[in-house]
């Protein structure tokens, strides 16, 4: 009883959601970002935990930010999150695995593409290539831009299996190519051999994965060190790249890629992980500074602290 119980609510569940994302793909793309804003707005006023927690995270910034700025530049973002839900939906709903990423009628603009795409088959001459993103900017389009010329991203799948068949089935028509954690890694280190280029998104708490303590924003926070652990494996270089919103466009940026070959860093195989992966972090947060009202400032990013993480072994 309790079975048929659990997926007659499962089924409902999954109409509803069907229904909302129908309204949010509504919207043409050159449409989509007035619509999403608005959506943002609504969102800002409805979700008071997650307003409070962006409001305060965004001390992060610089402890002497007031009050009334952080307030603003978390408003900003919640518009900004809005805006890429309702484009990313209304891209996904008419793409049909092939968006277009040079038309705001048809599809988006997005500047530096061509630029970018030769600054990595540059670097794959030398060797694989991790990129390390971050949920900043337009992270979903980014992943169907070089998805589009068959680069993989690491992602993780959702636990309850609508929302897994629902956001699966949307980056799918975006046309991305995704790899899953719970898949076998030994494909991502096959790829990096071959000198191709694999994602990885590493701004957030992934508890999925070991890590360390290291600066970000500030404050230490637990990062994982697999993107680094893949490229020394793999004599890759990390690529730090991200697609931010640049006025009514979209546009690539991306620091200088770090070289797990440098000769000035330690012997010692822990302290070379801690030195790139603070070298990584260091990228990450000049591209959130870059950008503060288009990063993620909602997430719990310094929850696991050594003292969380050291809870979690015992019980485990």
């Amino acid at each position: 009883m309790l079975k048929i119980r659990s997926k007659i609510i499962s089924s409902i569940r999954g109409v509803l959601l069907r229904g909302a994302l129908a309204l949010i793909s509504a919207p043409r793309p050159f449409a989509a970002s007035k619509w999403g804003r608005r959506l943002g707005g609504v969102a800002w006023s409805l979700f008071r935990k997650q307003r409070k927690l962006s409001i305060r995270h965004l001390s992060h910034l610089d402890p002497a930010i007031s009050s009334t700025t952080r307030r603003s530049l978390a408003r900003s973002n919640f518009l900004h999150l809005g805006e890429l839900l309702v484009t990313g939906c209304s891209l996904s709903a008419r793409s049909g695995g092939s968006p277009v990423f040079d038309d705001a009628d048809r599809g988006i603009q997005i500047e530096n593409l061509d630029e970018f795409f030769k600054m990595v088959m540059d670097q794959r001459a030398d060797g694989g290539v991790v990129g390390v993103s971050a949920h900043l900017g337009a992270w979903e389009l980014s992943g169907a831009a070089i998805g589009s010329r068959g680069y993989p991203i690491l992602a993780k799948r959702y636990e309850d299996p609508v929302e897994q068949s629902l956001v699966a089935g949307i980056r799918d028509r975006l046309g991305m190519r995704l790899i899953y954690q719970d898949q076998s890694l030994m494909r991502v280190i096959r790829l990096l051999r071959d000198h191709q280029m694999v994602t990885l998104l590493v701004d957030l708490d992934i508890r999925a994965m070991d890590g360390i303590h290291v600066p970000f924003l500030g404050e230490v926070a637990h990062t994982t060190t697999a993107p680094v652990r893949m490229a020394l494996k793999t004599g890759s270089s990390l690529l730090p790249y991200f697609l931010v919103k640049s006025g009514k466009t979209f546009r690539f940026e991306w620091d200088d890629p770090i070289r797990v070959t440098d000769p000035e860093l330690p012997e010692d195989e822990n302290e070379k992980i801690v030195r790139l992966t603070r070298r990584m972090n260091e990228s990450l947060e000049r591209a959130i500074r870059r950008h503060p009202e288009q990063w993620v400032w909602m997430h719990r990013r310094w929850r696991s602290t050594p003292e969380v993480i050291q809870a979690r072994k015992s019980r485990g």
